[in-house]
């Protein structure tokens, strides 16, 4: 990790959040852009320069290093930032559960199993890909890999693990402070990840997370 990179990309997270409590809360920031939990708002695109940021700067391993570990985790990233941009998981999850009269189930509806699917189908792939990436790899490229792969479990956690939450729960009380572990969550971890990815970069190597 590059410590002071990423305590400037957590910092401006942090006032991200701050934001949305004062639009929430005060007066001010009145404009829904200020909010977390807003399509292609401020602290959304913040994320979405994070995503587009990491593809790029892995597609320089790419050119600097043979194997195909780092173009498939730049295209990971890719997709990521694809899937923020246009909702694709949503809209796809949206059509499944209309399509196939998905019934409610686990406290979740119907759109939500569609979501579930949708990812479960992007995971699969991207992990058949990295896996045979992980194969013919040398070992640097395994141990960045095995450090990017935790980073993402954990952005993981947040992003479907308490995105699923939130829908079980569904109560007004526990909405902001939810809508705050979720996305602010996936923010400091995406942060967390820009760092690490720049930090190996400006090594001129992969690095493990440390």
């Amino acid at each position: 990790m590059n410590p002071p990179f990423l305590m400037l990309f957590v910092g401006t997270d942090i006032a991200f959040m701050a934001l949305h409590l004062l639009h929430t809360y005060s007066g001010f920031f009145l404009d829904p852009q200020y909010s977390l939990t807003k399509e292609r708002g401020f602290a959304e695109t913040f994320q979405y320069l994070k995503e587009g940021w990491i593809a790029a700067l892995l597609i320089q391993f790419t050119f600097r290093t043979p194997g195909l570990l780092y173009p498939i985790w730049s295209l990971l990233f890719g997709y990521l930032l694809v899937d923020d941009l246009f909702a694709l998981h949503e809209r796809l999850g949206a059509r499944i559960a209309g399509h196939y009269g998905l019934p409610p189930m686990l406290a979740l509806r119907p759109q939500d199993l569609g979501e579930l699917a949708v990812t479960a189908v992007a995971v699969g792939f991207f992990a058949i890909l990295v896996g045979v990436g992980y194969y013919r790899a040398d070992a640097a490229a395994r141990s960045f890999s095995r450090s990017l792969l935790g980073l993402l479990l954990v952005l993981a956690f947040f992003g479907v693990v308490v995105d699923m939450i939130h829908v079980m729960i569904a109560h007004p009380a526990w909405t902001l402070a939810i809508d705050i572990v979720e996305d602010g969550g996936e923010m400091v971890v995406m942060s967390g990840i820009v760092s690490f990815v720049f930090h190996a970069i400006h090594r001129g190597r992969p690095a493990l997370l440390c």
